[in-house]
């Protein structure tokens, strides 16, 4: 199972859903001055005002197995999006990149804290770490803090919890679905 939601912060709600709903065919929930919900596969993807001038970025995977074939695209906002059309997985966001200083460190305190523990812990290229489940994963990257955004992702699980990833603004939720 995918990635159940994630709320992110940008700086162009009108910019995102015009890309999203008219470019890429996702499905809109809420649109407004506030707020942009799309629904893509299992997961729902909110995005919300960046607080002052920050101009956040993500990078994020979206499997679309229907009719897709592997590629990059940046949207209006600069997030970088790969898509994969891997029949094995669910349909949604199923990789999240986040920012860190000190990948090892970050991947115990994950391994400690996510309950039940994640069932993926991997080595990538240097400097990198996917931690999650055979669905969705956190692709941990070496990074320093100024790379830091505010997410709220929600995770499959059989216990509701909520996580606040150490002195990052990102908070993991497992939710019973």
């Amino acid at each position: 199972m995918a990635f159940l939601g994630l709320q992110l912060e940008t700086n162009d709600l009108n910019g995102l859903a015009d890309f999203y709903v008219n470019r890429l065919g996702f499905r809109l929930l809420f649109h407004s001055p506030e707020r942009l919900d799309l629904r893509v596969g299992q997961t729902k993807l909110c995005f919300v005002p960046a607080e002052g001038d920050a101009q956040p970025t993500y990078r994020f995977t979206l499997n679309l197995s229907q009719g897709s074939h592997d590629q990059t695209l940046h949207d209006p906002a600069g997030n970088r999006i790969e898509i994969t059309g891997d029949a094995g997985l669910s349909d949604g966001v199923v990789r999240f990149s986040l920012p860190v200083e000190g990948v090892a460190t970050v991947a115990q305190y994950l391994r400690g804290e996510l309950q039940p523990p994640p069932t993926l812990d991997s080595i990538g290229e240097p400097g990198t770490r996917l931690i999650g489940d055979a669905d969705w994963s956190f692709l941990l990257v070496e990074s320093d803090h100024a790379n830091a955004y505010f997410v709220i992702a929600t995770v499959p699980g059989d216990i509701i919890s909520e996580l606040k990833v150490l002195e990052y603004p990102y908070f993991i939720h497992r939710w019973h679905r």
